[in-house]
């Protein structure tokens, strides 16, 4: 059970979140170096009572001392609802959520965040246009060997999203730089406020939101939520603007892609909300102002 150190605590557990494209399978593998808790018992469940929790609401503020971070996986074969209505998560999901932890914490250290917009006019009419968009956001190195740093309890770090049909992990990683987070989270009406009405900074910390749309698998949906929340960051640092114009009479057309290449550092998600209703995702993060 050892990966470095502390418990943590998350003030609400309720959860949700929209950009990109979900982390390429070819990194979903873990690396074979990486020690993870041993289950209790033989076999490739853990033999624990894994809490089902309402997955709307989720709030990870960092400590003093320590980063808070929520790993998502989907459910495995392996994982068991028992009579009693616990959970038995089999080793295949706690890897899978520690790695997207992983992937997270090195976002902090640092990411790229790449989106490009295309837009062409093929007539006069305001309804004669193709409209073509694409984001991503890559973590720098591999992000895997940050498993090692991290430290979680089984027994009070896993949860059971029923909503979302998906696996929580929490885990902490401590370090002597981590900023103080002066944060308060607000509610307007049912939902967080910071989905109508966002700040431009907390805690002088740039600010971005990101949503998804809900999917077959709903922890696509909570990664494309706080990727989109980085590209939405992205875009507020930096735009290059290319256009061009050709006139042919009659039957103009006007090409503009417009294209973001934006280096983040500090990103850092501070709260999850899934719509109860509709399953849509929404992600407030943070990152440093450069």
């Amino acid at each position: 059970m050892s990966i470095k150190g502390v418990w943590l605590l998350i003030n609400a557990v309720i959860f949700s979140v929209s950009c990109a494209t979900p982390p390429p399978t070819s990194h979903t593998a873990v690396a074979s170096s990486v020690e993870l808790p041993a289950p209790k018992e033989k076999g490739s469940a853990y033999p624990v009572f894994v809490r089902q929790v309402n997955d709307e609401y989720l709030q990870t503020i960092p400590s003093s001392d320590h980063l808070v971070i929520v790993g998502i996986s989907g459910f495995h074969g392996i994982d068991t609802l028992m009579s009693d209505g616990s959970y038995r998560i089999g080793q295949e999901s706690v890897e899978a959520a520690l790695l997207d932890a992983a992937r997270k914490l090195a976002m902090y250290e640092k990411a790229t965040a790449v989106t490009a917009e295309n837009k062409m006019d093929i007539g006069m009419s305001i309804f004669d246009y193709v409209n073509d968009s694409s984001s991503s956001v890559e973590p720098a190195g591999d992000y895997a060997v940050y498993m090692k740093d991290f430290e979680f309890e089984p027994e009070h770090d896993i949860f059971v999203g029923i909503k979302t049909q998906t696996v929580f992990v929490r885990v902490r990683y401590s370090s002597p730089d981590i900023p103080f987070i002066d944060f308060t989270p607000s509610m307007a009406g049912s939902r967080p406020s910071w989905i109508t009405n966002p700040p431009e900074t907390i805690a002088g910390f740039s600010v971005g939101v990101g949503f998804a749309n809900p999917r077959v698998l709903m922890k696509e949906a909570i990664i494309s939520s706080y990727e989109n929340a980085a590209c939405d960051l992205a875009w507020r640092r930096s735009v290059a603007v290319n256009a061009n114009f050709a006139d042919a009479g009659v039957d103009s057309r006007t090409n503009i892609k417009v294209v973001t290449n934006v280096s983040l550092h500090k990103f850092y998600v501070l709260e999850t909300w899934i719509d109860p209703k509709d399953l849509s995702v929404y992600t407030l993060a943070i990152a440093k102002k450069e």
